[in-house]
């Protein structure tokens, strides 16, 4: 023989299996209190890290010109480009005139007196 549940039981028992199935229970284990000083110390990595890509990026997105003077603290004379192609004979030519040029202006200035 069967058990026999009345009518309100089973309507009971089905209310509970759908409501947990909608809504499953998670145990969550209780968040873990970090100290204070290691908080303090992430947060100085992170902001060391964020300032490094800051500039990293920076870095990256700057606009460098291909044709004329290389940069502080170079000479043209001693700067190549890095890649030789077609346009090396143009890289040439802007150099010769550059010094040119220089030599020019300073020929205008006069020997200067020590």
């Amino acid at each position: 023989m069967k058990d026999q549940l009345s009518l309100k039981n089973r309507k009971k028992q089905r209310k509970e299996i759908h409501s947990a199935q909608k809504n499953p229970v998670i145990q969550e284990n209780p968040p873990v209190k970090i100290p204070k000083k290691i908080m303090q110390k992430r947060k100085e990595l992170m902001d060391s890290f964020t300032r490094h890509m800051k500039i990293k990026k920076a870095r990256h997105n700057t606009k460098n010109s291909k044709r004329t003077t290389p940069g502080i603290g170079i000479t043209t004379t001693d700067a190549q480009p890095a890649h030789t192609h077609i346009e090396g004979v143009r890289w040439i030519k802007t150099t010769i005139k550059q010094n040119l040029a220089q030599q020019k202006i300073l020929s205008r200035n006069g020997p200067r007196k020590k």
